[in-house]
């Protein structure tokens, strides 16, 4: 079986290397499943025909600097002419966005196409005109757990001098420093919540405001702690706050999860199915959030000594579902049923070895 995966506008590093059929390229081509990596640019990108084609390109009209109409409607034309000359080759409609819970690729979409749509709405209803039964999960594959004992600073808070300090009570980026100095100095917290102002005017700030009562909150415009700071500081932390963003992205979770760490989240993101295969349950998998101004009784009561049991399983439940999901046999299993008739591919009669 051979697959074009065709790119446009999108980043290598963020959008492209951690998906399962990137991630796991080698070890798909040793099964006889063989991605082809294809620039929408290049003069022969949509030139011959393949058992099945994944096109992604960049979604959100919205976002001006990432979606380009010089470079992305040429793309849509091309795709086009594509479908009516090589009508054989099944269409899979990559669905990527974090707002997941509208259906950004339906300018690509055919009736009849299968639709790999990362944290899908739980209530496929939500996702028309995509039929239900055409929406398959999928989730990035996201690595080794960050937020772990023993994480440490790389040196240095990573401070950006110009960095907007949206957090109310401090003014200044001096002021956000010292306060993050304190967190990263070995004392530990109830709860955390280190993010960027995204999504709804004004949300992340208020759950920012409201976890700080109980724990580490801060809303800075830009990446103001490097990465490891920003892990070194949410090891030290008991719940991990995980609020949507523009969508209900999930990264946030997956490193709460994967860390070991009690998941404390929104309604929206509850909404979704952040793990593919799995339904997540409120107080099972994680806890859940009404409004923002319920985040410090929540975890103060969730951090008593005589829930510690019990918010443990909770932490256990969420890694456990996690560390189930099986990104490479759930793509290999995805792209043969919708691909039912390829043979396999050069790569895997020439003997080709593969990595796990």
């Amino acid at each position: 079986m051979r697959v074009a995966y065709v790119t446009a506008a999108v980043q290598p590093s963020v959008d492209v290397a951690p998906l399962p059929w990137v991630w796991h390229h080698d070890a798909l081509a040793a099964r006889g499943i063989d991605i082809v990596h294809v620039d929408a640019a290049s003069p022969d990108a949509f030139g011959r025909a393949y058992d099945a084609m994944i096109l992604h390109v960049w979604l959100d009209w919205k976002n001006p600097r990432r979606f380009v109409p010089s470079r992305i409607l040429p793309v849509m034309e091309a795709y086009a002419a594509y479908r009516a000359r090589f009508p054989e080759t099944v269409q899979i409609v990559l669905n990527h966005t974090d707002m997941s819970r509208r259906p950004y690729a339906t300018p690509y979409w055919r009736p009849g196409d299968p639709v790999l749509y990362r944290t899908p709405a739980y209530d496929r209803a939500e996702l028309a005109p995509f039929p239900a039964e055409s929406i398959h999960a999928y989730e990035k594959v996201w690595g080794a757990p960050r937020f772990v004992d023993g994480a440490r600073p790389r040196g240095g808070l990573g401070v950006r001098r110009r960095a907007r300090v949206l957090l109310g009570n401090l003014g200044t980026a001096s002021e956000l420093a010292r306060a993050a100095g304190a967190a990263l100095g070995g004392r530990t917290y109830a709860a955390g919540f280190v993010g960027q102002p995204t999504g709804p005017r004004g949300y992340r700030e208020r759950v920012a405001r409201e976890t700080a009562r109980v724990g580490v909150g801060l809303c800075v415009r830009g990446h103001f702690l490097d990465a490891a700071s920003h892990d070194a500081l949410m090891a030290r932390c008991r719940i991990i706050v995980c609020p949507r963003g523009w969508g209900e992205q999930s990264a946030r979770h997956w490193d709460a999860w994967r860390s070991g760490k009690p998941v404390l989240t929104d309604r929206d993101c509850d909404a979704v199915e952040m793990i593919p295969g799995c339904r997540l349950r409120a107080g099972v998998h994680y806890l859940v959030y009404d409004d923002p101004r319920d985040i410090p009784d929540l975890v103060t009561d969730w951090t008593r000594p005589s829930r510690r049991d019990d918010l443990d399983a909770i932490a256990a439940a969420g890694r456990a579902a996690a560390e189930d999901y099986d990104a490479l046999g759930r793509i290999e299993r995805f792209l043969r049923v919708v691909v039912p008739n390829a043979a396999p591919s050069a790569r895997r009669a020439a003997g080709t070895p593969g990595r796990s």
